[in-house]
């Protein structure tokens, strides 16, 4: 019988490696949904749109879509809550509709960059 060699830390490590990329992409997916659907101002506006960002913490698998414009002023979060505004360009839930939207292919990403690293 041959000796066998277990690789289970570098295989356990690629993985992890490889689910924090899929969950990259799924959330770039959602802030390139949610980009037309943010309300922009008719003078000025954009803001909102612009301040759009990802954030993946690869080591807890988590990954964050967020909006913050101005920074600190939390006008995104009113702005996507507020139902009872009418926007000429884009609405609220600009990024929970995309996110929904996306429960059924972000896994699939997540997966198919797992299979590609094993």
């Amino acid at each position: 019988m041959s000796p066998m060699t277990w690789h289970g830390r570098k295989v356990e490590a690629a993985v992890k490696e490889a689910a924090a990329r899929g969950l990259k992409q799924w959330a770039d997916d959602v802030l390139k949904a949610s980009q037309p659907e943010v309300p922009v101002a008719a003078v000025g506006g954009g803001f909102t749109r612009d301040s759009g960002k990802v954030e993946v913490d690869a080591g807890a698998l988590q990954a964050a879509v967020s909006y913050d414009s101005p920074p600190g002023t939390h006008l995104a979060i009113w702005v996507h809550e507020n139902m009872r505004n009418q926007h000429l360009v884009g609405k609220s839930k600009f990024l929970e509709d995309p996110l929904n939207a996306s429960k059924a292919s972000g896994p699939k990403t997540v997966a198919a960059e797992i299979k590609k690293a094993t």
